[in-house]
């Protein structure tokens, strides 16, 4: 999946990515290779919160499901992924996206903030271990100013 966007951003189609503080950090995200690549990628800021499992394609189709765009979730898991030919609904998913895009600090293309820290909004102070370390909150040793 990860080499289709490579080419296709390549070829010249505009692809922006959107991921997950904490699955950034897990050791088979593709965000580095993806970004070596001239891809667009943010790591969202939101403390780990992010779970949308969705693409726009072409103004045209809007896919979204339980999916997560990984090797595990396209061959062993069992999910549903939906594919959706509506422009109308394409275009409202697509303004929502530039909204959370336009919301998460350049920075956050080049770098990824940790999910569970004061670089996450209020993930220090929402009592949700969101790096799932079973620390939360002012026992997390990113949340407390040394």
């Amino acid at each position: 999946f990860s080499n289709e966007l490579i080419l296709a951003n390549k070829r010249g189609v505009e692809v922006k990515i959107i991921l997950d503080a904490s699955a950034a950090r897990n050791k088979y995200s593709m965000q580095k290779i993806l970004r070596k690549n001239s891809i667009k990628v943010k790591v969202e800021n939101f403390g780990g919160k992010m779970h949308a499992k969705s693409m726009i394609i072409d103004d045209k189709y809007f896919v979204s499901g339980s999916m997560n765009f990984t090797k595990a979730g396209n061959i062993r898991n069992d999910e549903n992924t939906l594919i959706i030919e509506n422009s109308k609904l394409t275009k409202e998913y697509k303004q929502y996206f530039l909204t959370l895009w336009k919301t998460i600090p350049n920075r956050y293309l080049h770098i990824d903030p940790r999910s569970e820290s004061f670089e996450s909004g209020k993930s220090c102070v929402d009592m949700i271990d969101n790096d799932f370390d079973k620390t939360i909150d002012a026992k997390e040793r990113l949340c407390f100013k040394e």
